[in-house]
This record gives C-alpha cells, structure tokens and sequence, in this order.
C-alpha cells in the first residue's frame, strides 16, 4: 500500500504545505497506514484483564478465573457487586462480558481510577447509568451500543477522562449528535504528540505518535446527517467516522470546519464540492479509502491545509499524478527551509525539483542527498554541480547528455546508482569528474562508454556479476586477495566492454579470482 500523507511545517505557508510545506501520508502505510488509528482502535480493546489466561495458563490463577466464573451471572448483567469485587481487583473481573449494567453497579465504577474502563459488551445503558458513567476519569469504552437515548449522549457529553469510544452505535440522532459535539474528554493532554514536524511533502510510512488523549469514535455509523455533521464539527479534538461510506456535499462542508484530526478512511468516493470543502479542513484529514476521485477533486485535496493521507495505488493514475506533482516537488521554499535547518526536511521524499530549488543548493556545502528524485532538468544539474561536498542522486535511471556533462563538473564524490545504461556522450563527460564516481548500477554498457569510463580519475566501486572486487583508479581494476594479500590489476575495458559487462564473459573469474560466500576476494591460489 502506498499511503501520502501531506504535512505543512510550521515555516511554510498553508498551500505549500504532504503527503507538507508541501508535507501529506503514501503510507507507507503508509502507513499508511491499516493504518495507526486501525491499530489504536483494536489497542483499545486490550486490557490487563485479557491478557489474563495467557499469563496465567489453564491451571495457573485458578482461583481468579473460577471467580469470574462465579461472578458472571447467566443473565451477563454487571451488578454492584461484581462492581465492587473489580475495584478491588481488577484481575478478577472481565467486565467486556457483561451485556447489561445495573446503575448502582455503574455509580461504584465511577469511581474506579485506573486508564481505560472496557465495557464493550453492554448493549444498553440507562440514563442513570451513562451519567454515573460520566463522572469516572480515563478513557471509556461502550463499543457494545448500537443506540443510545438522547438523555445518555447528554451525559456522556460531560465525560472529561479521555477518548469515548462508541464504535458500535449505527445510528445516531441530530440531539444526541449535538450533545456529543460538547464531549471535551481530557481538558489537557497527559501524553504530547511529537511536535517533531514532517517537513518533506510525502512520508511513506506513517510516523508513530502517542494513542490520542481525547477524541470520538463512532466507527459504526453508517449514516450522518447534515444537522448532525455540523453539530460534529464544533469538536476540537480527534474524530472517527470511519464507518461513513457516503458524505453529502453539506456535510463535508460542515466537517471542513472541525478543528482536529478527522477520520473518514471508510468513504470510496468523494464529489468535487466535497473534496473542495475537506480541502479547507485544518487538521489531520485521512481519506486513505478513496478509489475513486475526479481530477478536480484530486486538484483540491492536494491543496489541503491540513495533514491529509490518501493511498496513492488506490486512486485513479490521472488523479494520483496530481498528488505526486503537489506532494513530491522540492521547491525553493523547501530548499530554503532546509537551508536553514537541515533536520527539518527530509530531502530524499522528493521525486522532482524545483530548479530555482537547486540554484540554492548549488551554494550549500555539506553532504547533500536527492536520492528520491526521478528526474533532473539540465537547468538543476547544471546548478547542483556547483555544490560542494557529496552528492547523491541514486534516484536517477535516466540522465541527459547535457546533465552529465554538467556533473562532470562537480568536485566532490558523486554517487548516480540508479542509473542503469550510459550513453557514449555521457560517459565521455562523466569521465572527466575529478572525484570519485559510482555507478554501481550499470548493467548495459558500449566499447566506447567502458574505454571513456575507464580513462576516470576514480571509481570508488565497480560491481562484476553484482559483487564487490576492488578499487578503479585510471584504467585499471586493482584487486587485493583477502587471504594472502597478493595484488593484482586488470585493465578494464577488458572485463567492463560492451554486453560482456552484465555477463561472465571476460571476468575476473577467468583469471582465476573468485569471492566467497562471507565476501572475500580470493586469487586463483588461495580458492
């Protein structure tokens, strides 16, 4: 799965913005991707309780599981003191069993402290139950619901311990909607998410951060209505809608208004006026489902002033070359940021480059890495040769005579590994590079290119049949036995020219050298 999440560092302005500054998640997941928040949702669901037969085995704990046994009554109805016997301890107890709730079993948990209260097999709650309920802090489960009166989501609402899971509700009414929009959960964070910006405009990977302090989930809708949608929206925390399969246009424009991270992996298809409203969206934004998205839509969201995660493979190509045209292009902005804070960017998320982009780094001095970028005007290379210090372009498989004729300028090492042929006019270039060249990539290769090359001041590696041999310096191929110590040197064009290259054809075996299998180069005397 390749997931783009676009994030915008704090430097950039909100259209340069990921997959950000142009930063949004082909996440890897991108991931990604599932994605983190599939995870943090099935997370939730583990207690200690659970883990409890696997710790203790079938015999082991006897006592506590025949206790739970005891406790659990046929009818599964969580009483007081069962309540009161999980409060002394929480071992003893699996209180996801239970499918009912009395409420004076509730008013003992409320006082229960401890960080999750799992309650996902009830299937129904009282009123007096939901606000006894509301009054404990941490974070509460009741995934078990598929409906809740409007008195109990205006309990709930008054919830302040965290995440209020309610995965399980599939439908949900515009009062009760209204109600849970004032749910605050935590009224500060006990856990930061890493402020640690993602400043390259595609991650392909998701980036870990801690499980959310505060949100609503409401995985199992599969409905909401507009007067809902706007209720929800004046939330300021995470929102999981991920059950949502459809969205209407007013909807979308409701929820572009919401403030935090805003989960709707589960919607396929989006309409233009949709996408242009959830483009507005501030927050994170995961529309990692989409299969199908027009180009315009495409246009929209990848202008996304939020953190916003798409799966690349997923879409229309059409579609998700215009996510890769606004996410993967290094501009001078990003240059500029990387410039003056090199471990803000992550240069090598980059396919394409800007070349007013590489006019800044042309008077950068330093290791400079571009390994992601696909292509390279002639413009660019001619203003990355002026960089000074190692250069890394292993993204390349293609490169213009002019731009190789403009690398070969370069002073410092020059890795194009990914390149996989030469043209004769660009190997006579690269032959003048008075640093070290690699070109572990080759693997097609004319008389002429391989005499050019072999004229180069220094290979740092040559690769025969992919294995390392020695060191190139001028026309020779220096070889030191890994055994004896004897040396030796060949002269290349002889094992490099033309489709021989790539074969075993005039090689360094047939004179007797071979490496063995833990990679030591050994002479005909010591194989």
């Amino acid at each position: 799965m390749t997931m783009a999440n676009k994030k915008i560092p704090a430097t950039t302005s909100a259209h340069f913005g990921l997959k950000s500054s142009s930063g949004h998640s082909l996440h890897p997941s991108s991931g990604t991707f599932g994605s983190q928040t599939d995870l943090l949702h099935v997370l939730t669901e583990v207690t200690p309780q659970s883990f409890s037969p696997l710790l203790c085995g079938d015999n082991g704990g006897s006592s506590n599981h025949s206790l739970r046994a005891e406790t659990m009554s046929e009818e599964k109805i969580l009483t007081k003191k069962i309540a009161e016997q999980f409060l002394e301890d929480e071992y003893s107890v699996r209180l996801s069993g239970y499918e009912k709730l009395d409420d004076d079993a509730a008013d003992v948990l409320r006082r229960h402290t401890g960080r999750w209260l799992i309650l996902r097999g009830l299937t129904e709650l009282s009123d007096a139950a939901a606000e006894s309920l509301s009054k404990r802090p941490g974070h509460l489960s009741l995934n078990g619901l598929t409906k809740i009166t409007d008195s109990a989501a205006e309990h709930l609402s008054k919830h302040e311990g965290g995440v209020l899971w309610l995965n399980g509700l599939n439908e949900l009414s515009d009062a009760a909607a209204e109600s849970l929009s004032k749910h605050e959960g935590c009224r500060r964070r006990l856990l930061q998410k890493s402020d640690r910006s993602i400043p390259t405009s595609l991650a392909y990977t998701l980036h870990p951060s801690p499980l959310p302090e505060t949100g609503l989930s409401l995985y199992g809708l599969k409905f909401l209505s507009d007067a809902a949608a706007e209720s929800l929206s004046k939330r300021k925390d995470e929102l999981y809608l991920k059950g949502l399969t459809s969205l209407s246009d007013a909807a979308a424009e409701s929820l572009s208004k919401h403030k935090g991270y805003l989960y709707l992996k589960g919607l396929t298809s989006l309409s233009d006026a949709a996408a242009e409203s959830l483009s507005k969206h501030k927050g994170g934004l995961n529309l990692g489902g989409l299969t199908e998205l027009s180009d315009a839509a495409a246009e929209s969201l990848s202008k996304c002033e939020g953190n916003c995660e798409v799966d690349l493979n997923d879409l229309p190509a059409s579609a998700a070359q215009i996510f890769r045209d606004a996410w993967f292009h290094l501009s001078q902005e990003i240059a500029q940021q990387f410039l003056k804070d090199e471990d803000s960017v992550n240069l090598d998320d980059f396919t394409s480059i800007e070349d007013a982009a590489a006019k800044s780094f042309s008077e950068y001095e330093g290791y400079l890495s571009l390994d992601g970028l696909t292509s390279l005007s002639d413009a660019a290379a001619e203003s990355l040769s002026k960089h000074k210090g190692n250069l890394s372009l292993d993204g390349l498989t293609e490169l213009s005579d002019a731009a190789a004729e403009s690398l070969s300028k370069h002073k410092d090492e020059l890795s194009l590994n990914g390149l996989t042929k030469l043209s004769d006019a660009a190997a006579e270039s690269l032959s003048k590079h008075k640093g070290s060249l690699s070109l572990d990539g080759l693997t097609e290769l004319s008389d002429a290119a391989a005499e050019s090359l072999s004229q180069c001041r220094e290979i740092s590696r040559w690769h025969a049949q992919d294995q390392d041999w020695g060191t190139l310096e001028g026309p020779f191929i220096r070889v030191v036995c890994g055994c004896c110590g004897q040396k030796e040197e060949f002269h290349l064009p002889t094992f490099a020219a033309g489709e021989a290259y790539a074969t075993e054809d005039h090689c360094l075996e047939e004179e007797g050298w071979s490496q063995s299998e833990d990679g030591w180069v050994l002479c005909g005397d010591c194989n």
